[in-house]
């Protein structure tokens, strides 16, 4: 159960109702993450504004969801892992390749996807143990920008990781995967 009531969108103000719509086409529901940043609308058209600078620029978006739902795994978000499990789903990614992202498997990704996906776990776990060493490896396949990119992932994953679990924002139904069946 929400800690906090999930704000209508037919109740939200006009500037809000503008985000959740864009919202609704994009990802086919206005999350609950947003209708429950309604209750602060500066804050919901920041969060909104935010998330769609971070996950637009010159990094593949799918890596820059797999770096996502790294980050999300680590914390243990189940809402967050909804969201981007779904969204790796939806680009084809098996059950086992999520795995290897959760489980930071080297021999299923390049260099490149493993380098940023350790980063992101590192960042994550322990930011300021993040080494120059690491940084650099990372810039022998991304540009400057390109890292800044990676890096505002992994920062509004974890921003996004502890307010949706401290606020316990319930998935969207149509993120929520059924339990097997059990024989």
């Amino acid at each position: 159960m929400p800690r906090i009531s999930l704000v209508p969108v037919e109740s939200m103000e006009p500037s809000l109702k503008h985000a959740a719509d864009q919202l609704q086409t994009r990802l086919g529901v206005v999350p609950h993450s947003f209708r429950t940043y309604a209750h602060r609308p500066a804050i919901a058209l920041a969060f909104a504004q935010l998330g769609q600078a971070v996950f637009a620029g010159t990094v593949d978006p799918k890596l820059k969801t797999m770096v996502a739902y790294k980050v999300s795994a680590t914390n243990g978000c189940p809402y967050c892992i909804g969201h981007t499990s779904g969204m790796l789903r939806s680009a084809g990614f098996s059950e086992k390749q999520l795995e290897s992202i959760r489980e930071l498997v080297p021999e299923t990704w390049p260099e490149r996807e493993c380098i940023a996906l350790s980063f992101a776990e590192r960042a994550t776990r322990e930011p300021a143990r993040v080494t120059d060493d690491l940084v650099a490896q990372l810039r022998r396949f991304f540009s400057e920008a390109e890292v800044v990119e990676i890096a505002a992932v992994v920062g509004f994953m974890n921003f996004t990781n502890k307010v949706h679990e401290a606020l316990a924002i319930p998935l969207e139904d149509i993120f929520v995967r059924p339990e097997p069946e059990r024989r």
